[in-house]
């Protein structure tokens, strides 16, 4: 199911395993970790933006060991 999810999208994989995830590759490389329960941030900027784009726009490394 999940070959199929990632024909899909890159994003598909990610949304059917659920829960925290550590995402690589092109996003079909998903590997679950723990998550911190005490608060979640969902933010609507109220314009759409591409996926590829916006990961483009981060340096490498940017956020390694980091909360963003």
């Amino acid at each position: 199911m999940l070959t199929l999810a990632d024909q899909l999208g890159s994003d598909v994989p990610f949304f059917i395993n659920g829960g925290t995830a550590y995402v690589s590759g092109k996003g079909n490389i998903v590997k679950k970790v723990s998550s911190n329960p005490k608060f979640y941030v969902l933010i609507f900027p109220g314009f759409s933006i591409s996926t590829k784009h916006i990961l483009e726009s981060f340096l490498i490394g940017t956020f390694v060991n980091q909360i963003i």
